[in-house]
């Protein structure tokens, strides 16, 4: 009896362990594409930046 109860308890830890990871995986998948987008907003701005420093020395 208490090597099923055991037995059952380790399962219950394997899934509570699975799921944490896959909801870590999931967190940093999200993190990574804000990151992506920041990373893009970034060269956005800079190439905003570039025009219209273009743009001054022109005039």
């Amino acid at each position: 009896m208490i090597k099923r109860v055991w037995s059952f308890v380790i399962k219950v830890q394997n899934i509570k362990r699975l799921l944490f990871n896959k909801c870590m995986d999931t967190l940093e998948a999200k993190l990574n594409n804000v990151m992506s987008f920041i990373k893009v907003a970034q060269l956005i701005e800079e190439i905003k930046s570039r025009r219209q420093n273009q743009c001054n020395e022109l005039q």
